[in-house]
């Protein structure tokens, strides 16, 4: 999934496959398609609830806070990210 801040700037999500856990991702672009190295660590960010976590749905809050669904072990979750 992805969404556009109100500069620009645009977030994805998804899932990071790793060899023993499955993390959410997130990245933030710039307008010019590089990586945001100011985001998360480098540009990305990885969450890891369980084994295996992936986002499918991400919305932009007004002042730029950003929320994502998706699942962790089967069951539904929903994330708030500050950064």
């Amino acid at each position: 999934a992805l969404a556009l801040q109100s500069d620009g700037k645009i977030i994805v999500t998804g899932q990071n496959v790793g060899a023993l856990t499955n993390e959410i991702l997130l990245a933030r672009y710039l307008a010019t398609g590089q990586l945001d190295a100011t985001f998360g660590a480098n540009g990305v960010t990885l969450t890891s609830i369980g084994l295996d976590a992936q986002a499918y749905s991400l919305s932009m809050q007004t002042d730029n806070k950003i929320i994502v669904a998706g699942y962790v072990d089967t069951k539904a979750c929903i994330a708030r990210y500050t950064l």
